[in-house]
């Protein structure tokens, strides 16, 4: 039995609107520099950065990383069905774990920096999307996830790759 048989009305074809995919294709090229930054000190083409000694950038690592799958995940599933939902809650609280875990992390300048006021962001942020998705406002639950994805994923993954800082000395050793 198809949805037409039964009175359903049809599903229309599934389409990535262009900000969607840009979000998705930015989380999949943030990932995969991430991973080639990584490989190059595990190939020993560069030695592994002292930041990594401090096991909170491991993790908070490791949880950023996980979370660009599950990013691209959402916005290719359709939306509303009890996998977006669990993944959906999955995210936010590997991304709240990920934020909490940034307190650990004072390699900039020893204190609280930049990334710590996003951090206190995602605090407010992560819960209003569960908010958003509960109340069934599902315009603004979906721009407040593009907008958390583009900002705090995409933007801030793309800053970890600036020369001096730690990905992104990992990721000029590919090139030299």
């Amino acid at each position: 039995m198809t949805a037409e048989t039964i009175g359903a009305p049809p599903r229309a074809p599934f389409r990535l609107k262009p900000v969607q995919l840009i979000a998705a294709l930015g989380c999949a090229f943030v990932l995969v520099c991430s991973l080639a930054a990584l490989s190059s000190a595990l190939i020993g083409r560069a030695e592994l950065p002292s930041a990594f000694g401090n096991w909170a950038v491991g993790v908070h690592l490791a949880i950023i990383l996980s979370a660009f799958p599950l990013s691209i995940m959402q916005f290719a599933l359709p939306k509303g069905t009890p996998l977006h939902r669990a993944i959906g809650y999955t995210w936010c609280a590997l991304l709240f774990a990920a934020s909490a875990i940034s307190y650990g992390i004072h390699e900039i300048n020893g204190g609280l920096s930049p990334p710590h006021y996003v951090a206190i962001s995602s605090f407010i942020l992560l819960p209003t999307i569960v908010f958003l998705a509960r109340k069934g406002w599902h315009a603004a639950h979906r721009a407040v996830v593009l907008s958390y994805v583009l900002f705090f994923l995409v933007f801030a993954g793309l800053f970890t790759f600036i020369p001096g800082r730690a990905m992104g000395n990992l990721l000029a050793s590919l090139w030299s």
